[in-house]
């Protein structure tokens, strides 16, 4: 893995600017890379931006599992294994319908938003409970799918080294990870969370789903997109070419 530290260097520059600014963000710096120097809005809080996110497959009972090689328990191939040996078709997934009442749009005349909320998947940033990476996902999914933790079933990473996720007006650093889970979401109507526009579906339409929901004006986290593309890529290469392909 190629050493990160390496690349860039943060330098604050010399200045009393201080503004205020959304989310915390407060401190103006310079990111200094090979490429030429790249100013970033600082948060006041040092790992505020560090998070993880979740894609959820459940199972109605861990019964119905069968069994992978057991070689590299808690990677993705021994979770594919098990998807692939199970049948993707028995698995569902689950797209949270989170609470976003403000966007930072650069061309308000070309908006065709049509609901104060985002289908996304569940995830969030570390806390002091917990280090940044899967047992934040796990206590996120937990808390917004509404199960209990013992039905997380096995857990693996989808990429194995944190990502920085540009959304053009910030960027934050995700890892990301896939779980089976027995049961049935619950979602709590907290945290933002609107229940009756979550959605629940086979694993493969989820992408036909968001697609169609974008249509019709509904914003979507292009994260949930990419990790379900990332997932479907990964269970196409291990054999089951075109699997991700919209129908």
């Amino acid at each position: 893995m190629q050493d990160r530290s390496q690349i860039a260097r943060v330098v604050v520059p010399d200045s009393d600017l201080e503004f205020t600014s959304p989310e915390g963000f407060n401190r103006m710096a310079v990111v200094e890379t090979p490429f030429g120097p790249r100013q970033i809005l600082v948060h006041k809080k040092v790992a505020a931006r560090r998070a993880a996110k979740m894609l959820p497959l459940f199972i109605p009972h861990r019964g119905q599992l069968a069994t992978g090689s057991g070689r590299n328990q808690g990677q993705l191939d021994d979770l594919l294994e098990v998807v692939k040996n199970t049948g993707i078709d028995r698995f569902d997934t689950f797209l949270l319908a989170a609470h976003r009442p403000a966007s930072m749009i650069e061309y308000p005349d070309d908006v065709s938003i049509r609901c104060n909320y985002q289908l996304e998947l569940p995830g969030g940033v570390g806390s002091g409970k917990d280090a940044v990476g899967s047992e934040t996902a796990l206590r996120e999914a937990v808390e917004e799918l509404g199960v209990p933790r013992e039905n997380m079933v096995m857990h693996a990473p989808l990429v194995d080294w944190p990502a920085y996720n540009d959304a053009g007006s910030n960027a934050e650093v995700y890892q990301a990870y896939v779980c089976i889970v027995e049961g049935t979401p619950n979602p709590p109507r907290k945290e933002g969370i609107y229940p009756e526009h979550c959605w629940k579906g086979k694993v493969r339409m989820a992408l036909k789903h968001l697609q169609h929901q974008a249509y019709e004006g509904v914003p979507m986290e292009w994260l949930a997109w990419g990790m379900l593309s990332q997932f479907l890529l990964m269970y196409a290469v291990d054999g089951t070419a075109g699997l991700f392909l919209l129908k």
